[in-house]
């Protein structure tokens, strides 16, 4: 169920009354403008959900008839004010450290100081001689999500060879079952994350925690609106960086990409970056130097020179002080001024969300689950 979920168009009860929709997905719906015009006329009539103020929702805004209704995300309970989301377990995802710095705590659509972010917990995945392969994000306490294709770095990919590093730390955690995506075929950009179960589970505290996983309209249409800010790091050090979303037309547009970008992706830039007439290299790039027009850089070479970060490293977006999980990094440009290229998370909640009630109910065997050929 969950790839025909990924796969077909939503109906128009689905994408504009239990979700937001834009005009261009009622359009898609009506596939004429006359009728879309008069449907996007009597839409706006309804109440939709404040983004600012004291009725705003905290975390998550239904649109009703005439009105709207606020949820939050599990481990938070919603409180008296119908709008507040407060904390109901000890480490609920996505929650940032208290500190004596109160400006920590007020990070509103993204407009968050960047030592808040320094905390959060981001893993690297090893091989059994401590090489680098990927980056990730501990999405439970026994689960990392991460790329597919960085893990076929390896001739033959098996759990036993692959270990996990968490954050600063210098433990090397066994990795008991490696779940590839079943549409995930090496050397496609699509589908490209694999689901990572540990041997043993990590223990949460306030310098080790999960991101939340956005529902999709959310996530879309607020938290990856273009222009506004996500943040992503190397593990175990380096500069916090600084990008804005951009729309899929701005990047087929300003960015030579050589692979095909899906609605399954999305590409961000550095806010402090000059823009400057350059040319892509690396991973599905190529950049032409003096009389030499092959490829000069790998991945692995062009993740380092983007300050060193490895493809399936996180980005993330803080929206009134709880941090959400919207992307992996599938390529960067050489310098990172040019552009990134992430996998798109929310494409993929009906897969992620399936692993984690198995994981929840112990039902993962320890083995390797590889997708079909067929």
């Amino acid at each position: 169920m969950y790839l025909i979920e990924e796969i077909l168009q939503g109906n128009l009860e689905r994408e504009c009354y239990e979700e937001l929709c834009t005009y261009e997905e009622a359009r898609e719906y009506f596939e004429n403008t006359k009728n879309t015009e008069v449907f996007w006329a009597g839409y706006h009539e309804y109440s939709q959900c404040p983004t600012d103020g004291p009725t705003a929702c905290q975390q998550f805004c239904t649109t009703l008839y005439h009105t709207f209704r606020c949820s939050c995300m599990p481990g938070f309970k919603l409180q008296s004010d119908k709008r507040s989301c407060h904390p109901e377990v000890e480490f609920p995802c996505g929650q940032l450290p208290k500190t004596s710095n109160r400006s920590t705590l007020l990070c509103l659509h993204g407009n968050c100081p960047l030592a808040a972010l320094w905390p959060l917990l981001q893993v690297t995945v090893v091989n059994s001689r401590g090489v680098e392969l990927c980056g990730g994000v501990l999405m439970a306490q026994s689960a990392v999500l991460t790329g597919a294709s960085c893990l076929h770095q390896l001739n033959d990919v098996q759990p036993q060879d692959l270990y996990v590093v968490p954050g600063n730390q210098k433990r090397y955690l066994p990795v008991q079952t490696v779940h590839l995506h079943p549409r995930f075929r090496r050397g496609h950009p699509d589908n490209d994350l694999a689901f990572l179960i540990l041997v043993h589970p990590l223990k949460f505290s306030h310098a080790l925690i999960h991101l939340c996983l956005p529902p999709k309209d959310f996530c879309e249409k607020i938290l990856m609106h273009s222009g506004t800010k996500g943040f992503t790091k190397r593990h175990g050090g380096g500069q916090t960086q600084e990008l804005a979303y951009m729309t899929l037309d701005q990047c087929r547009n300003q960015m030579n990409v050589s692979h095909r970008l899906s609605n399954k992706m999305f590409c961000m830039r550095r806010t402090d970056a000059t823009r400057r007439p350059s040319y892509p290299s690396g991973d599905g790039f190529s950049r032409p130097e003096a009389g030499n027009n092959s490829r000069v850089q790998n991945s692995a070479t062009n993740s380092r020179q983007c300050g060193r970060l490895l493809p399936g490293t996180p980005v993330a977006t803080v929206d009134h002080g709880t941090v959400y999980l919207t992307g992996l990094l599938k390529s960067a440009y050489s310098d990172c001024d040019d552009g990134m290229v992430f996998t798109k998370i929310s494409r993929y909640q009906s897969w992620i969300n399936m692993l984690m009630e198995e994981l929840d109910n112990d039902m993962v065997p320890q083995n390797i689950q590889f997708p079909s050929p067929y």
